[in-house]
């Protein structure tokens, strides 16, 4: 099984039009989100790619102008439609995982003229063969986000009323019913396959909620999963702040806000800033990238040797991280963090510079001494760096609509978030509440 494309991430075919959309003057909340998310995996991840699910030659997506600029600037690469051939090794294990995942789930439609184990092998030949258009029609798949959409989305998934008798006599022609659960299921199947290359799976604001229900979709990108704690932490206190009165409609994470604030607005603009901050965030990612190829190539090294590997790599920058989220207000660590300053030094390469706006005592107060904090902000100092530089953002509530001409309203974030928490409960297993 290759793993050529580990520490990378594998970009949908969705999240490239919809955020294409942002540009086009067909723009709407959730093509604003597949955007933000993009620009994150631009200066996150160490290669994206494309993987045609349903696109042979990429052509469907060529008609995107994202598409265009990326590639033109080397930030997406293609891969071959090999993978997603019948004798593919990678193909085969990803239909028996998702399988097994599905298995796992409250819901698997059946109808008396094809047995379950054909439906799913149909679905799954579906999510990697069908023409892309023939589930991505941006006019119509978000009615789920509407108050009456998002009721029928939920009993089509879960299969909530389902009449088994009925559909037993039928051909399948359900009003809809069994193309919402196979959208839902077909977006799984292709993070499953994705997962299969150690790739993470980047989706537009749709199909996101939903392919964090893969099992086999944990996020193997360290210096992501450490961005998405940090991001969640950030996006929290904004959202505080709208509470109060705020006027912030949709929360903007700190490498996003960056690019926007930074950019005269438009495509090329945003892009170039990309780049450039996808440069200063190389080291980040390298340091990342070590601790993961120490883990696919363990040869020579004992289980504490790994551990220690993980403890330097991941688990105090984690532990500062879960100390933010704590609702620390008072000796908050990112505070001491992103005040702190790293300067070379002549004996030890590093030392450590205590602003004078940092108090000594609050930094004993939450349990970090000096060396402990030169080692954190060390390992993740681009990424605190991102989120004192967001912090200073003037006008951050106005980033959307100056950089990239788009009104969101307060109803399309509610419905949004609406939709998130019906998936969130759905990959729980549990019924949602009407």
């Amino acid at each position: 099984m290759t793993n050529n494309y580990a520490g990378g991430a594998v970009v949908s075919f969705r999240a490239i039009d919809r955020a294409s959309h942002v540009f086009d003057g067909r723009s709407s909340l959730t093509s604003v989100i597949a955007l933000l998310g993009l620009l994150e995996s631009i200066v996150l991840y160490d290669k994206l790619w494309y993987l045609p699910f349903g696109d042979r030659g990429h052509e469907a997506v060529s008609q995107a102008n994202l598409w265009t600029a990326m590639t033109a600037r080397g930030l997406i690469a293609p891969i071959g439609y090999a993978m997603l051939e019948e004798d593919s090794t990678v193909l085969v294990s990803a239909r028996d995982a998702w399988k097994r995942q599905m298995g796992s789930l409250p819901h698997i439609p059946s109808y008396g003229h094809v047995s379950r184990t054909e439906l799913l092998d149909n679905v799954f030949d579906h999510a990697m063969g069908a023409q892309v258009w023939a589930y991505d029609d941006f006019l119509n798949d978000d009615h789920q986000l509407t108050a009456d959409g998002l009721s029928r989305w939920v009993d089509h998934v879960t299969g909530v009323g389902f009449d088994q008798a009925e559909q037993d006599a039928n051909d399948g022609e359900d009003d809809g019913r069994y193309i919402d659960w196979e959208r839902a299921a077909i977006y799984m199947a292709r993070a499953t396959l994705v997962g299969r290359l150690d790739c993470d799976y980047v989706g537009d604001a749709i199909e996101d909620p939903i392919v964090r229900i893969v099992n086999t979709h944990v996020s193997r990108n360290a210096a992501a999963r450490l961005y998405a704690r940090l991001s969640d932490d950030f996006r929290a206190n904004i959202l505080a702040l709208a509470t109060d009165g705020l006027p912030v409609v949709l929360p903007v994470p700190p490498i996003a806000a960056l690019l926007l604030e930074r950019s005269a607005g438009g495509m090329d603009s945003i892009l170039s800033e990309a780049v450039a901050l996808r440069e200063e965030f190389a080291p980040f990612r390298q340091r990342y990238r070590q601790y993961a190829e120490s883990l696919r190539n363990p040869a020579g090294m004992t289980l504490t040797d790994l551990m220690s590997a993980r403890r330097e790599a991941l688990d105090e920058v984690e532990g500062a991280l879960g100390r933010v989220g704590g609702g620390r207000t008072d000796t908050r660590l990112i505070s001491e963090i992103v005040g702190a300053t790293l300067k070379p030094s002549d004996d030890q390469g590093v030392s450590l510079e205590i602003e004078p706006s940092v108090s000594l005592t609050s930094l004993a107060k939450v349990g970090v001494q000096r060396f402990t904090l030169s080692r954190i902000k060390g390992r993740a100092k681009m990424l605190f760096d991102a989120y004192g530089k967001a912090m200073q953002i003037r006008n951050y509530h106005s980033l959307i609509g100056k950089a990239l001409a788009v009104h969101v309203t307060a109803d399309e974030y509610e419905a949004y978030v609406a939709y998130t928490s019906a998936v969130d409960k759905l990959a729980g297993g549990r019924p949602v509440r009407r």
